[in-house]
């Protein structure tokens, strides 16, 4: 398991090498976004908060579970698509993860343009996992939300339901089900 002081955060959330025996989940997978995107979006991260590339990863990697928790009732995830607009919410959302750590006061909060985007971002997340808005791929190509969605198997396809709606008396086994059955394992 990964500590705090292994990426970089520590017991305040931000100086490096004070020991907080925090403990952190490790290797959250980072696919839809980059340590190099945040820091190109915002070059100032680093310096504003003393951030690393693995504190930065760590924090992508969080708003992306969340990213594929709210996917995950349409998509298959993660999404494995290049899909443009998740790079920019998981941008987003990592970015206002990582700058709401520290509590901001007074005006900073008021005049951070995190705040906005956070809010866009998560509204829009929650059109996509509606299926209100559809994820276009960097090809162009919409993704199936259906082909990509997952699916379930039932070994007792194309039999009578055992149990239904009606007084336990009333169920009865499928006898063509009992005959497969019996002749399947003998």
């Amino acid at each position: 398991m990964t500590t705090a002081d292994d990426v970089g955060i520590t017991a305040d959330g931000w100086s490096p090498g004070v020991s907080s025996g925090t403990t952190l989940v490790s290797s959250l997978p980072v696919l839809y976004t980059s340590v190099e995107l945040v820091m190109q979006t915002v070059p100032e991260i680093g310096s504003i908060s003393n951030a690393t590339s693995a504190s930065i990863a760590q924090v992508a990697g969080m708003a992306e579970a969340v990213i594929n928790a709210k996917l995950s009732a349409l998509y298959a995830v993660p999404v494995v698509v290049a899909v443009p607009l998740l790079t920019t919410i998981a941008t987003d959302l990592t970015i206002y993860r990582f700058f709401t750590r520290k509590p901001l006061v007074g005006d900073q909060s008021k005049s951070a343009p995190w705040f906005d985007r956070f809010k866009e971002s998560s509204e829009l997340l929650d059109q996509i996992a509606s299926g209100d808005v559809p994820l276009v791929g960097a090809d162009g190509m919409v993704v199936d939300a259906s082909a990509a969605a997952p699916s379930f198997f039932s070994t007792t396809d194309g039999y009578l339901p055992t149990f239904d709606e009606g007084a336990v008396e009333a169920w009865e086994q499928d006898e063509l089900k009992r005959q497969d059955n019996e002749d399947k394992h003998g």
